[in-house]
């Protein structure tokens, strides 16, 4: 026994038909449905009786001359129950526009070795996740269905997600399985579902369907490296590499950028627009309500500026953000993913009324809604319905939707202080919920940074040096700190990988000899790159000489004029005074 509901659109005007269907099957030969509709969920404005005459039968009819309001409508057959919501409404009392932007995501998930130990770029791609009514994996979905249902929309595709496909599509792919190993060449069939995903974002992206927003290389919680840590300058190496990933796979310059897990801090806004970024999006719950400044809404653009440089925000809806996140998703039935569709497309326009025109953001990741735990094919159906009827309202004139460069030149009103946090409003899930394992994680963290630092002022960014911000950024990626998908394993062979580059080089820094001939010390060194450091000699533990000298690769010999017997040298680096290895002293006679 199954009853269906169906109704031909989710907003009408008031001098509209209302035309619905009932479809039935398993009934008994004379039972009856019923039928009704009830105005702000008390009032009942419509009660009818359907004879069905056949085990499978459907029903047609309309709904007339209701008044402005919203309803749900409801079946009601033996013990089964449907309903959907609808509204009848006049798009005069609607102003707004809908700025929808979708991140999606993939950490770089393979290990030094160049072997994937997590499909999920490619596999949330081209395997069917969506049977029976979809081909492709989620990546794909937002193509195909934007293609049939041009509604506007920004799009992050991660620098780390576009670099895993531009892998398949030019390399092939290692991915490791539980027993085996498995060679994904170019020319698989599954890959060229990659090649028609990349184009379709690109094509999409020239036809002014959906905005291109870049990010950080990697996944980085950026706020928090930046004003925990201080290491901006990992988070500006992060900014430089995802613009470059960008523009050479996708060929368009962003002007939106995407803060991983929204954790901001006032210390972007000058990087950011140093790389010519002019807007994000953060949270009006977590960021909004705390923020300074001549402030009205969230429903409208900001500017703010700090360090010489400026940003446009725009604050995404939080509870409109997680319906889709957290409720979309939840529907276990075809009726059901149809009701929710309704219900967010009415939330929006529920919001939306009254005199004041408002920018509605709505601001989420892309492809987790619909995959986690597990792939939903009704989520998928409830995403093409919402496309639907969103469409449907910006044709009928309720609502415009738009992409952020549209409506970013709005922004007059400026805020002083935004509040650096994530849109969880706490640093928690990354760090203390499961503080053993978090706590061993980012200890890993500070010492790989610091001895990239110590390699950094000596042999500043030698040809190799991009193969080590490789390793940080892929130690750094918050994917990987996440309390539920942390992955020790990941962070632990990066940092290996970045100490077995790093410590082989420094302790081939050394001081070699030390020798005294006619009044004159000389002290050789060598070195297994060019490259600069302090050089400091110390004569008989008191008279103390301290220099920068530059290193060329192999065996420098430095001269220098000093009475005394006993002479200790000792190379520190350049910046910090960090020694390097122990101090080689001499008796000089």
């Amino acid at each position: 026994m199954k009853v269906f509901l169906n109704f031909s659109d989710v907003a009408y005007f008031p001098d509209e038909e209302i035309l619905f269907r009932i479809n039935v099957r398993g009934a008994k030969q004379g039972e009856t449905v019923h039928f009704k509709v009830l105005k702000d969920s008390t009032k009942e404005v419509f009660s009818q009786d359907y004879y069905i005459p056949l085990p499978e039968f459907f029903i047609e009819d309309s709904l007339e001359s209701l008044e402005e309001g919203f309803y749900d409508a409801y079946v009601i057959w033996n013990d089964l129950v449907t309903s959907l919501p609808f509204v009848v409404l006049s798009p005069d009392r609607v102003k707004g526009k809908l700025l929808t932007v979708f991140h999606n995501h993939q950490a770089l998930n393979k290990y030094p070795n160049g072997i994937y130990h997590s499909p999920w770029a490619f596999t949330h791609t081209w395997e069917d996740e969506f049977k029976p009514y979809y081909r492709g994996g989620v990546y794909f979905l937002h193509t195909f269905l934007l293609e049939k249902k041009p509604v506007k929309i920004c799009f992050n595709l991660s620098p780390s997600l576009l670099l895993q496909w531009k892998e398949a599509v030019e390399k092939g792919v290692l991915l490791e399985w539980d027993s085996n190993i498995e060679y994904v060449s170019p020319k698989d069939e599954r890959v060229q579902i990659i090649k028609d995903t990349l184009s379709g974002y690109r094509r999409l992206n020239r036809e002014n369907v959906i905005e291109i927003f870049s990010s950080f290389f990697a996944h980085p919680i950026a706020g928090y490296l930046i004003d925990h840590y201080g290491w901006l300058d990992i988070v500006e190496e992060e900014v430089k590499l995802g613009a470059e990933v960008t523009k050479s796979i996708l060929d368009t310059e962003a002007q939106g950028f995407w803060v991983s897990e929204l954790f901001f801090s006032m210390k972007l806004v000058p990087v950011l627009s140093k790389y010519n970024y002019r807007y994000i999006v953060l949270d009006s719950l977590h960021h909004f309500i705390e923020s300074l400044g001549d402030k009205r809404t969230p429903y409208e653009p900001y500017k703010v500026e700090y360090g010489g440089g400026e940003l446009i925000v725009f604050f995404r809806d939080t509870s409109l953000s997680d319906y889709i996140s957290f409720q979309l998703n939840k529907a276990k039935s075809l009726q059901e993913a149809d009701a929710n569709a309704r219900r967010y497309t009415l939330n929006i326009l529920k919001l939306m009324m009254g005199d004041e025109e408002k920018i509605v953001t709505v601001a989420l990741d892309g492809e987790n809604w619909m995959i986690l735990p597990h792939p939903s094919p009704k989520a998928a159906v409830a995403y093409e319905k919402l496309l639907t009827y969103i469409l449907s309202c910006e044709r009928k004139g309720y609502f415009k939707c738009v992409l952020a460069r549209e409506v970013a030149d709005l922004a007059e009103r400026k805020l002083k202080k935004i509040p650096a946090t994530t849109w969880l409003g706490s640093i928690a899930k990354w760090t203390t919920e499961r503080p053993a394992v978090q706590g061993r994680l980012w200890k890993l963290a500070e010492q790989a940074y610091n001895l990239l630092k110590i390699y950094e002022e000596i042999f500043s960014k030698e040809e190799k040096y991009g193969h080590l911000l490789h390793c940080i950024m892929q130690i750094l990626d918050s994917d990987m700190y996440w309390t539920e998908f942390i992955n020790e394993d990941h962070v632990v062979s990066w940092y290996n990988e970045l100490t077995e580059n790093i410590l082989p080089k420094l302790n081939l820094l050394r001081v070699k000899r030390i020798e005294k001939e006619n009044g004159d010390v000389f002290v050789e060194i060598e070195s297994p790159l060019r490259g600069e450091i302090i050089l400091r000699i110390q004569v008989d533990g008191t008279k103390m000489l301290q220099k920068i000298v530059k290193l060329n690769a192999g065996i420098n010999i430095f001269k220098e004029s000093i009475q005394g017997n006993v002479v200790e040298a000792r190379i520190l680096t350049p910046i910090s005074l960090c020694p390097i290895g122990k101090p080689v002293y001499a008796r000089c006679r």
